[in-house]
């Protein structure tokens, strides 16, 4: 009997706790809503589309998020009355996946909403004809967005500005005030990496009509360089273009208002809606050049079979071009000639095929250079014809090289660890071109124990080099190339060069702590600080950078003895501290540190607010 009850109880919980499993109830959804609107008017934009992406994982708790629109969630108000006018538009969504994307279209009060969301982070992007693409909490074009965090539950309302869009226009002429038709006009700034390394990026294109007319629409705000050349997508041209157009001469890139040198350009102001017309740019037409020259393998003095002969062009806005121009090589004298050249900065890349790899040597039989790279190139500014170019080939060497550690002074300091787990490399300096697949690179090989390394595959050139990764409290202190001081220059290398590359670290460095506010004393979270050397801005190691957290506060560690200016940004375009036209308005703006070693500075600095 007491079995029998027994067992039936068993029944019963087994029933109920299955049963409760079965009644869990299921976790509440959430939703984002929100509205778009014009920066500056505050109108409602409809027909914008919001695009919804969700991200990995949940946004730390307090994640701040930019102040919601005044509209309450679910109605819009008579901006004059306060009545209510209208209703919002809904859309279910479900985003079961990472980086699985929605979208949908505003509302007539540009009004949105996302429903069913599960929790978790989330971007949210707007675009709309006639503004430039923006993100939620994005402060500068090309930064990113702040993400929704988004609990159980949970409804978020946000607001997003729009900025509108500007345009430029103007003529092309030729030196002969002649319409320069089909010519390629582009909208270009300048953008830095993480390197300091300069590149141009594109804003917009078009070509130029049958009247030398151009016209670049819908441009992001901002300021721009304006370049016109012959180049171009010919599929892009094709749209516009006539089978009855005849090709012109060759037209080296010109930026306004008629300059081929970058630095003598002026630049135009694009401003939110503006319409900028007039800007004409003159160009100068030039036929095309030729270059005769021989190429030379200086491990045995001869000429080499057979090689790769290109004209490689480098980009304003990053990469090569590899032009079309006809190559022509004769294996008997190691001569060679280009046709069809247009004017301005190119270089000849030579490389030698596979096969070739294997070189007799006068006094040490045969060696096979198969794992190293053999290369030549030479770089050129053409403004006419030009005999007489000789183009070296060489073989990728090794370069030795020590690394070592400063003692410290104080006891008990913090130790390295295995010197094995830093690496020393290598990097082309900005003056010298390797561009193009099959290129060689310098090889960084892993540091010994004892701090012994070396780089294989490096060609004579300019050389930058760092030290990865390095603890939170060390910096460079010195590094020498054949007694060479190479820290504060480029290391200059050539093929005959032997000696031993030489760094020492230390773990001396300083450190500054610090709180970013505003000028009523409010904590500014999010805001990036930047220290800065007040000399030798092209190295690159010197600069130190740091997000202040919720409570506006940074940390700054490993900082070379010197003198320095700290910045703190609300919102700036990524790495453009490089730019020393940026940095001009707003050198005034810093505060001048000094660091000594082992140092621990705490400063409060001002923020810089971010343009409105």
């Amino acid at each position: 009997m007491r079995l029998a009850v027994a067992g039936a109880c068993l029944t019963f919980l087994s029933l109920t706790i299955s049963t409760s499993a079965l009644q869990q109830p299921p976790t509440a959804k959430g939703r984002i809503e929100g509205v778009v609107t014009r920066a500056g008017a505050g109108d409602p934009i409809p027909g914008a589309r919001v695009t919804l992406t969700r991200m990995g994982g949940v946004l730390p708790v307090g994640t701040p998020l930019p102040p919601a629109p005044p509209p309450p969630p679910g109605r819009i108000a008579d901006a004059a009355t306060g009545q209510i006018v209208s209703t919002l538009s809904t859309e279910s969504v479900r985003l079961s996946s990472i980086g699985s994307a929605t979208s949908g279209l505003t509302d007539s009060q540009g009004r949105f909403v996302f429903r069913d969301l599960d929790a978790g982070a989330y971007r949210v992007s707007v675009g709309a004809n006639g503004y430039a693409k923006q993100e939620y909490g994005q402060r500068t074009p090309g930064g990113q967005g702040t993400p929704v965090n988004l609990n159980s539950g949970q409804t978020v309302d946000i607001g997003i500005l729009l900025t509108p869009a500007g345009s430029v226009s103007g003529r092309v002429r030729d030196n002969r005030g002649q319409p320069a038709v089909g010519i390629q006009v582009q909208l270009i700034r300048p953008t830095y990496n993480a390197n300091g390394q300069r590149t141009f990026q594109s804003a917009g294109s078009s070509r130029t009509d049958d009247r030398g007319e151009y016209r670049l629409f819908w441009i992001t705000p901002g300021r721009y360089f304006v370049m016109a050349s012959s180049g171009g997508n010919p599929s892009v041209g094709a749209l516009i273009s006539s089978p009855n157009e005849m090709a012109g001469d060759g037209i080296a890139p010109t930026f306004y208002p008629g300059s081929i040198d970058i630095s003598q350009a002026a630049t135009v102001d694009v401003k939110p809606g503006g319409d900028i017309g007039g800007v004409d740019v003159i160009v100068n037409r030039q036929p095309s050049y030729r270059i005769r020259g021989r190429v030379v393998d200086v491990r045995n003095g001869q000429n080499p079979t057979a090689a790769n002969i290109s004209l490689n062009t480098p980009l304003l806005t990053g990469g090569i071009n590899i032009s079309n121009s006809v190559v022509s090589y004769d294996p008997r004298d190691g001569t060679f000639e280009i046709r069809d050249v247009s004017p301005g900065p190119h270089t000849i890349r030579t490389t030698l095929p596979n096969s070739l790899n294997t070189v007799t040597l006068a006094n040490a039989g045969t060696i096979s250079a198969a794992s190293q790279a053999v290369f030549g190139q030479v770089s050129l500014n053409v403004m006419g014809d030009m005999d007489g170019v000789v183009v070296t080939l060489t073989a990728g060497v090794s370069i030795a090289g020590r690394l070592s550690v400063e003692e410290p002074d104080t006891p008990g300091t913090p130790g390295t660890g295995s010197l094995a787990s830093y690496r020393v490399q290598l990097r082309p300096a900005a003056s010298v071109i390797f561009a193009g697949a099959g290129s060689p690179q310098p090889l960084s090989q892993p540091t010994s124990a004892d701090g012994m390394f070396r780089i294989d595959n490096v060609v004579p050139g300019e050389y930058l080099f760092a030290v990865a990764p390095l603890p939170l409290d060390f910096y460079v202190k010195q590094a020498r190339f054949n007694q060479n001081d190479v820290l504060s220059k480029p290391m200059q290398f050539s093929s005959s060069d032997s000696g031993t590359l030489e760094v020492l670290l230390s773990s001396r460095g300083g450190q500054i702590d610090g709180t970013v506010s505003d000028e009523r004393q409010r904590v500014i979270p999010n805001a990036q600080a930047v220290l800065i050397p007040d000399r030798q801005r092209d190295r690159i190691d010197l600069y130190k950078t740091a997000m202040s957290d919720a409570k506006g506060l940074f940390s700054l560690r490993g900082v070379a003895p010197g003198d320095y200016h700290l910045f703190a940004w609300e919102a700036i375009d990524p790495y453009s501290y490089f730019d020393p036209d940026v940095m001009k308005q707003f050198e005034s703006k810093g505060r001048p540190i000094h660091i000594a070693e082992s140092a621990k500075e705490n400063v409060d600095v001002r923020v810089i607010s971010a343009e409105p």
